[in-house]
């Protein structure tokens, strides 16, 4: 018969420092989780528990270098730890050092092949890499072993849907609603689907799905508002960038898609305040190329130069680049400027 865990009693071996431990870690008691790992520590510096448990407060905490720290420590003293490959990764991850990371997950995969999280893992850093075609096998891999996987099912559809290939994406995320009719990210999948084809009354009711299954999914928002956009409901639209900005303030493409809407109706001052809350969030791209036109829409030439130069270093490739310009001239057009005035401009990037 087990003896009822007593967080009050003081512990006696390295066992039980593990289960006080992991017993506040649960509580959500991490402070006190971090005093005790430290002593744990004190008591027995090469049990690689103790500094497992000490990456995953910290992880906890948002001290991820502290965390990535711990880890390695972890890893030195058991070579074989699979757990701390992993958490490894994700610190690499998590600060953004794509490179690390892949490599710890590869490491990972190779020590615990048969583990849904890792192939995941390993398959959005090479999504992040544009490495496509080996990130669908992880995610395909991830599936063989996890045949309901909704990540794995969802990021091969967003695979799929880059590559133009509708019907195989389609069919991934009917697949995830065949095993869970409510998944959120599922509707929201059939949400951009939809926009894609242009089918606005059915992207509408897909992303109103997603959101009453689980109204913070700021990317169904912010699809939401695209589609209100595209169908010159410009209130809707707004308040749906709102909504997804009130959820995550620090993402970009809500402030852009927003200042889009504001420059297409004329509100040429709020378009620019959005584009460059963009630009400073990351979205360095599009949000430039937009600033740059809201700039050349506002007279500021010489400005709006600058800023279309100093964007286009942040393409792939200068057709990309120039396809952006391209697409936009007519847009422009209507909004009020001539076409010798926007080429004379553009002429001077080349």
């Amino acid at each position: 018969m087990n003896t009822p865990f007593d967080p009050t009693h003081t512990p006696s071996s390295v066992d039980e420092w593990m289960a006080l431990i992991d017993y506040q870690i649960e509580q959500e008691a991490l402070d006190k989780a971090l005093t005790n790992v430290n002593k744990a520590i004190e008591l027995y510096p090469t049990d690689f528990r103790c500094w497992n448990r000490k990456a995953l407060i910290l992880a906890k905490q948002q001290n991820i270098e502290a965390s990535l720290e711990a880890n390695h420590q972890a890893l030195s003293l058991n070579p074989e730890n699979a757990v701390s490959l992993f958490n490894i990764g994700n610190c690499y991850n998590a600060l953004d050092d794509i490179s690390k990371a892949l490599h710890y997950y590869e490491l990972y995969t190779e020590f615990a092949p048969e583990d849904y999280s890792g192939w995941l893992n390993l398959g959005s850093m090479y999504a992040s890499e544009l490495e496509i075609s080996k990130a669908r096998k992880c995610y395909e891999k991830a599936l063989s072993i996890n045949p309901q996987g909704e990540d794995a099912l969802y990021n091969l559809n967003l695979i799929a849907t880059q590559q133009n290939r509708l019907k195989k994406a389609n069919q991934y995320l009917d697949q995830l609603l065949e095993s869970n009719p409510n998944s959120a990210i599922a509707w929201q999948g059939k949400g951009f689907l939809f926009t894609d084809q242009g089918k606005w009354q059915q992207a509408i009711q897909a992303f109103e799905k997603a959101l009453q299954i689980d109204d913070q999914l700021e990317e169904a928002w912010n699809g939401l508002g695209n589609v209100y956009a595209q169908m010159g409901n410009v209130v809707q639209a707004v308040d749906c960038f709102d909504k997804a900005i009130v959820i995550e303030p620090t993402w970009a493409l809500p402030y852009n898609d927003k200042g889009f809407v504001m420059m297409t109706n004329g509100h040429f001052e709020k378009a620019k305040t959005l584009f460059e809350k963009a630009i400073d969030l990351g979205e360095k791209e599009i949000a430039g190329v937009n600033l740059g036109h809201v700039l050349l829409l506002t007279g500021e030439t010489r400005k709006a130069l600058d800023i279309y130069i100093a964007c286009r270093h942040f393409y792939d490739t200068e057709q990309a680049f120039k396809q952006d310009l391209i697409q936009d001239r007519s847009l422009l057009i209507d909004l009020g400027l001539k076409r010798k005035d926007i080429d004379e401009v553009w002429k001077q990037i080349r």
